[in-house]
């Protein structure tokens, strides 16, 4: 299958900026099952540097500077990739394997209840009391960022004064 995907991101200021400098992940990256035909990036105002590379993990990337004021930035990719079709991906591994995990889960989760019993510690300060040790793998990004000033998923933006 080939496809046209298009990227468009707008920033507006309140104020202009005279210094910006972005990294651009926008580029298709060429895998076995995956080709290129063509791509284009375009940067309102223009940039004073553009270079190309890639990443450690080997993704194209394309850092950018604005050096001159600006109240807004306009980053428009424009790309045509061609997709061959790929098997389906098997199974998380034979169902002893998912046994396992599962086992290793519950065990972790009594190991923690252990320890909070007889230390007097309170799992509760760490995690969301009565979740599982696997929610709290997807929990406690959020709680991170929320307890730094960044809302997380499901949490609400809050507003800090500094007066």
């Amino acid at each position: 299958m080939r496809y046209q995907v298009i990227h468009e991101t707008i920033y507006s200021y309140e104020s202009p900026v005279v210094l910006s400098q972005q990294l651009l992940h926008l580029t298709p990256r060429p895998l076995p099952f995956q080709a290129r035909e063509a791509h284009h990036i375009a940067v309102e105002p223009v940039p004073a540097e553009s270079s190309t590379r890639e990443d450690y993990f080997g993704n194209p990337v394309t850092q950018i500077v604005l050096a001159a004021p600006h109240a807004s930035l306009t980053v428009r990719a424009e790309s045509k990739v061609k997709v061959e079709a790929r098997a389906a991906p098997a199974a998380a591994g034979p169902p002893a394997a998912r046994r396992a995990a599962s086992s290793t889960t519950s065990s972790l989760a009594r190991t923690m209840s252990d320890w909070a019993r007889t230390t007097g510690g309170s799992t509760k300060e760490c995690f969301y009391p009565c979740a599982t040790v696997v929610k709290h793998s997807v929990q406690q990004p959020g709680r991170v960022r929320r307890d730094r000033g960044r809302p997380g998923p499901g949490s609400r933006p809050t507003t800090r004064s500094l007066t």
